[in-house]
């Protein structure tokens, strides 16, 4: 069925409505966003040309951007007000008013160039005299460390000798002993080791030439030294100088730099003198001591003054207990460290069975001056261990220990490197609590501000 004529007059109007609807949407959307575009650039252009202004308008506004509660025709009124205020005060500088100001201003410029000018002069003076006071001051400054150094001089050749002043009257009592000796002790047939033999056909090649030479003071150091070595008192240079202290041999200050007879001592006894001893270098730098060793020919010194056989030094032992030397010698500077902080030390200690079932093997044990028991591992930080040897070695370290880490490093770049694998030990484990206590020797062994610890704090998993 058709529709009427009427249905089709309505259908073409509404479709003529329909039609002016949607122009009437488009240029509502066009004017819109005119109007948007219209508001951009009116805040482009307050914040391009009075950016305090606006701020100071948001906060009155309490508005956080664009100053929303103004319309476009309030922004552009304010915008215009602010623009013409500032437009006001430039006009005034144009002004002949603003002109004589400027003018004042360059008076003043002026004067203060010329005080300008006067004060370099001044100082130009000054420093001239400051310069002539200086040298003065640097000549002054020589002639006081001359004069220094002759006193330090004459000291250490007061002190040398005393020194051999001292030696020589132990040695004098010595001697008046094994003269005595024979008539206290009437009808013995016992005969003592003479401290040293007169050479003979007998003696090393060696021996003639140091008896000859070497003062007799000089002989009771090279003994004494020698027996510190190969008894385990000293493991280093400056244990050798303090070992003789306590024996009056003598009387160093600073046993690891030493003066006069100390350092003359050192040098013979080492390759460059008569060669008792050898230092063994274990690749730790230069701030780090080397450990000494007996030479075959301090080996057999020390038989041909004691009348002993040497079996094995406790170095040698240790070195086969540590198996290499860079691990041996960092447990005997461990020992150092800890001695110098008033610990007892015991380098021998028997692996430890732990009530886990697990065993520890601890490269040292050392008791504090508040009789604190501590096991220690000595640590090169070269060691690369699998997850498997890393979970054995600090489960069974942090169990013997009631869950404290004592460990001790040569360097920095060993703590750094001891510290990541303690790190990642800890975050494999997360245990409750623990207290990782860390020695480097190089801050334990500084001459100020030296400490035992260069970590000491509490881990605790967050």
């Amino acid at each position: 069925m058709s529709d009427s004529p009427t249905v089709n007059f309505l259908r073409a109007q509404l479709n003529l409505a329909e039609g002016s609807l949607a122009g009437e949407r488009s240029r509502r959307t066009t004017a819109e966003q005119r109007a948007a575009r219209t508001r951009v650039l009116l805040y482009d252009l307050a914040v391009r040309l009075v950016p305090g202004d606006l701020d100071q308008l948001r906060k009155d506004k309490g508005e956080i951007e664009n100053a929303a509660s103004l319309s476009d025709e309030e922004l552009a009124q304010w915008l215009r007000q602010r623009l013409d205020g500032y437009l006001f005060h430039y006009r005034q500088l144009l002004d002949q008013r603003d002109l004589k100001a400027l003018k004042q201003l360059q008076t003043t410029l002026e004067f203060k160039q010329n005080q300008v000018v006067e004060r370099d002069a001044l100082i130009e003076r000054v420093t001239r005299q400051w310069a002539d006071a200086r040298q003065e001051a640097a000549d002054l400054k020589v002639r006081i460390a001359s004069l220094s150094e002759e006193i330090q001089a004459l000291i250490e050749a007061r002190d040398e000798i005393a020194e051999d002043l001292k030696v020589s009257r132990m040695l004098v009592e010595q001697l008046q002993t094994q003269v005595v000796a024979p008539n206290a002790v009437a009808g013995s047939t016992s005969t003592s080791q003479p401290r040293f033999p007169t050479p003979n056909e007998q003696s090393p090649d060696w021996y003639a030439d140091w008896w000859k030479k070497t003062q007799a003071e000089q002989r009771e150091r090279q003994r004494a030294a020698l027996e510190a070595v190969g008894g385990g008192t000293a493991f280093f240079r400056g244990e050798i100088v303090v070992a003789l202290n306590q024996r009056d041999l003598l009387n160093e200050a600073d046993p690891d730099r030493p003066l006069g007879p100390g350092q003359r001592l050192l040098t013979s006894l080492l390759s460059g003198g008569d060669g008792f001893i050898e230092e063994i270098d274990v690749n730790y730098g230069p701030t780090v001591p080397r450990p000494l060793q007996l030479t075959a020919r301090g080996r057999e010194a020390l038989t041909l003054f004691t009348g002993e056989e040497l079996a094995e030094t406790p170095f040698q032992q240790l070195l086969k207990r540590h198996k290499t030397p860079e691990h041996t010698t960092l447990c005997l500077l461990a020992r150092r460290v800890l001695m110098r902080f008033g610990h007892t030390v015991e380098l021998f200690v028997e692996p430890i069975q732990l009530p886990s079932g697990r065993t520890a093997y601890p490269d040292l044990r050392s008791t504090s001056p508040d009789n604190e028991v501590m096991y220690w591992e000595c640590e090169t930080g070269k060691v690369q261990r699998s997850s498997d040897e890393r979970d054995k070695k600090w489960a069974a370290h942090v169990e013997l220990n009631r869950d404290q880490f004592y460990v001790f490093v040569p360097t920095v770049e060993a703590q750094k490197e001891i510290m990541s694998e303690i790190d990642l030990w800890l975050h494999e484990h997360r245990p409750q609590h623990v207290w990782i206590s860390l020695s480097q020797y190089g801050k334990a062994m500084r001459t100020d501000g030296a400490t035992l610890w260069a970590i000491n704090s509490k881990y605790n998993v967050e």
